[in-house]
């Protein structure tokens, strides 16, 4: 025990005459007074307790202390000679930082807060000298303009593909070139070039098990995509169920009978000139077929009596009237009758268009088929089509008309686009016209014509059957539309 206290005794008057000469040197300014990181040796620390004689020696780089003066010296060789551990102290920051007062990000500088500023509002200042694209950095734009380029500069070394960004070009690479597929699908086999395309597969296929409501079926799908409606008319949803290919001819003039046959006349174009022949597609079956016993190419119009559930057909040789059991077409009046367009209305009046002097001529056919009665107020019309409440709705000069029963006069309705071929079509009230684009309104609305988005182009031909389902005629095919048809499940 006495040894013990004799060696504190030696370490405190060490301690002590330690603590002189470093005093000594701070007034005397030597710089050898402060020559630790010259020497890089830590210094040694003192507990200022005296009652903690076994703490005297503290390592002031790594803060281990020691009661034994050699451990202490051999420590500080090992200690010397190992990196520090201690946290460097943050570095200086010498640029100024801009921050944004929505999102509390910071720039650079005033002038890229400023862009960033606004990628929170609808600020486009770059505008495109060519389109109308607007862009929130001149860098968009300058990127936007390689589009207008008819040279792209970055082409793909296997296929002719050419994209205006590298970026757009490594994309290309990887989706189309590159058969790694990195990025596997957890719930099945299915592999995907991206992560974001194998989160969303996951998200939509896996995980959502039937929780989007189809609005025509009323079924569940995993995918808002699993059901659509490819055209909408008012509260009504309908999608294509069948094409029938017609050949490289225009339908016009299409009518469904009461027995769902659909009759259609086509017009083409032969080295004679136009020609118009009249054509059925039967019940349940897809494929055209000639109407026989009709003359050949001036069969030019169709009109369906329901009440008599008869057919007829204008020619430039008469009125045919279609033979059921037979499937021939026999004619009913003079062959010297040479008629445009035939109309049968609600009471089986039949109706005819002559051209006189290249005008077109509306009549009132009698029993015998002779005209009785000339509307001179329905003159110069393009198309025409009789409801079921004997109103008069057709194409003039660009615009649509109805002549209503209960009136004299007819009323304009609005502008219609208008090529030299058109079909107008009434079905629960509704007027539709198919003339380069669908169109259609009520007829007791006041505006004027609506269009029917997502409809083909350059529809020619419209015809309901008696379900309320139609068909849309463009150039080559007859589109089949049924109303309330799930896209993917039948109902």
């Amino acid at each position: 025990m006495c040894q013990r206290n004799n060696k504190h005794l030696i370490e405190i008057t060490i301690k002590q005459e330690y603590s002189q000469d470093s005093a000594n040197l701070e007034e005397n300014n030597d710089p050898k007074a402060n020559s630790e990181d010259s020497y890089n040796v830590p210094s040694p620390t003192f507990s200022t307790d005296n009652s903690e004689l076994l703490s005297l020696w503290g390592c002031s780089k790594c803060g281990e202390e020691f009661y034994v003066m050699s451990d202490y010296t051999n420590h500080i060789n090992k200690c010397n000679a190992q990196p520090s551990q201690e946290p460097k102290p943050p570095e200086e920051v010498t640029k100024k930082k801009f921050l944004c007062d929505i999102c509390g990000k910071t720039a650079l500088s005033n002038a890229s807060l400023l862009v960033h500023k606004a990628t929170h509002e609808n600020v486009f200042p770059y505008k495109c000298d060519v389109c109308p694209y607007q862009g929130r950095t001149m860098d968009l734009l300058k990127v936007h303009k390689r589009s207008h380029l008819a040279d792209k500069p970055f082409k793909c070394t296997q296929c002719p593909k050419a994209t205006t960004t590298s970026s757009n070009l490594a994309k290309h690479m990887r989706h189309v070139h590159s058969t790694t597929r990195p990025f596997k699908c957890s719930y099945c086999e299915k592999a995907f070039s991206y992560q974001h395309d194998m989160k969303r597969h996951v998200k939509d296929i896996h995980l959502r098990q039937g929780t989007v409501e189809c609005d025509i079926c009323c079924k569940k799908f995993n995918t808002k995509n699993g059901c659509r409606a490819e055209l909408k008319i008012n509260n009504n949803r309908y999608n294509v169920t069948n094409t029938y290919q017609i050949g490289d001819v225009h339908p016009t003039d299409a009518h469904y009978d009461v027995y769902g046959n659909l009759f259609y006349v086509e017009s083409g174009l032969n080295d004679k000139g136009y020609y118009f022949n009249a054509n059925v597609i039967k019940f349940n079956t897809t494929a055209p077929q000639k109407i026989q016993g009709l003359p050949k190419d001036v069969s030019y119009s169709i009109a369906v009596d329901k009440n008599e559930k008869k057919v007829y057909f204008g020619t430039g040789k008469g009125i045919f009237e279609y033979n059921y059991e037979n499937h021939y077409a026999t004619p009913i009046s003079s062959s010297t009758f040479k008629l445009d367009m035939i109309f049968v209305d609600k009471y089986s009046n039949k109706y005819v268009t002559e051209i006189n002097d290249g005008v077109e001529e509306l009549y009132l056919l009698d029993r015998e088929m002779i005209k009785k009665f000339r509307f001179s107020t329905l003159e110069a019309l393009n198309e025409l089509t009789i409801d079921d409440e004997n109103n008069f709705y057709y194409i003039k000069d660009g615009k649509l008309y109805v002549l209503k029963s209960s009136l004299s006069a007819p009323i304009c309705i609005d502008n219609v686009s208008y090529d030299g071929m058109a079909q107008i079509a009434v079905h629960n009230s509704n007027v539709f016209i198919a003339s380069d684009d669908l169109m259609y309104f009520h007829e007791n609305d006041t505006g004027g014509v609506k269009i029917v988005d997502n409809a083909p182009e350059n529809v020619t031909a419209i015809a309901f059957d008696n379900a309320g389902d139609f068909i849309l005629g463009v150039r080559g095919k007859l589109l089949k539309y049924k109303k309330h048809e799930c896209y993917i499940r039948k109902p």
